[in-house]
């Protein structure tokens, strides 16, 4: 048998050295190991917390778009009912904040969001989460862009309409002092310019009620007016028949476009339905793995 004794903090006998030896390696390299196994075990876990961190972060970005959906829709009815309403004009239109859909669009890493997703939870529920949002944001950029086209060109044909108007009037009241014409064949023409500036403060803007009360009734009246072919009259009817044209081109470019907008604003509501049904799996596991507080 071995017999020990402790001196001087040694191990002491025959297998002495050994022991030293031992201890001096050994102790050091499961040290070493530990802190392998720790780093791992450390790394392991922040890698899982930064990837929950991801799906949080997508969550926050889906409530806002969700937000920006519901309010979006609302604003192009509005904007939509608002025309229909009263086609004369397109109003402005009234759009929140979409700066969460540009992020999940163009900002964020979908690939590695993808395979967060994919690892903790599975399902492809990802995959038409992040169709819907860039369809959606197609949509959303659809309608601005064509509620700008509209906007410009109803004040374009508005401007248009208004100058014939102006020009119409000046030369009507030309008609008086033409020696050239019969100012009393004229007389019914001097009524309806009479006629329409007295309702004219009723209907301000009233294109549908300018096409017929003014500029049709004159154009009637003076294709069957025996001067036709005088320049003067000549150039009348056919500035008359121009402002009626134009304003039926702006109430029915004006309906026409309020019809489209309801269209897409339904496409808008259809995706954001979609994007809702779909998050459930992602809001299940993010209750089950809440924000860690603390050190």
């Amino acid at each position: 048998m071995f017999e020990f004794y402790f001196q001087s903090g040694e191990f002491l006998g025959d297998q002495g050295g050994f022991w030293k030896d031992f201890l001096g390696i050994g102790i050091p390299l499961l040290i070493f190991y530990l802190t392998v196994v720790y780093d791992k075990v450390k790394e392991k876990t922040n890698k899982r917390a930064f990837e929950i961190d991801k799906l949080r972060y997508l969550n926050h970005l889906l409530d806002g778009i969700q937000r920006f959906a519901i309010d979006f829709h609302a604003s192009c009815n509005i904007l939509a009912n608002t025309i229909q309403g009263n086609p004369n004009l397109v109003g402005g239109l009234t759009m929140s904040s979409f700066d969460d859909l540009i992020r999940i669009v163009d900002k964020i890493n979908h690939e590695e969001h993808f395979h967060s997703y994919s690892k903790h939870i599975g399902d492809r529920n990802i995959e038409m989460i992040f169709t819907d949002t860039d369809t959606l944001n197609r949509v959303r950029d659809s309608i601005e862009q064509i509620w700008k086209a509209r906007f410009e060109r109803a004040q374009n044909l508005n401007n248009q309409i208004l100058a014939i108007l102006s020009t119409v009037r000046e030369e009507i009241n030309a008609l008086r002092s033409n020696k050239d014409i019969d100012s009393k064949l004229m007389t019914p023409v001097f009524l309806i310019q009479h006629d329409f500036g007295n309702q004219v403060e009723q209907h301000t803007m009233d294109f549908n009620f300018m096409r017929i009360e003014f500029f049709e009734r004159i154009g009637q009246f003076l294709a069957t007016t025996n001067p036709m072919d005088h320049p003067y009259i000549h150039r009348l009817y056919h500035l008359s028949q121009q402002g009626a044209q134009l304003c039926a081109q702006l109430i029915a470019g004006n309906r026409a476009f309020a019809d489209e907008i309801i269209e897409l604003s339904e496409d808008i509501r259809t995706l954001s339905e979609d994007i809702k049904m779909r998050r459930p799996p992602l809001l299940q596991f993010l209750i089950n793995n809440p924000v860690r507080t603390g050190a």
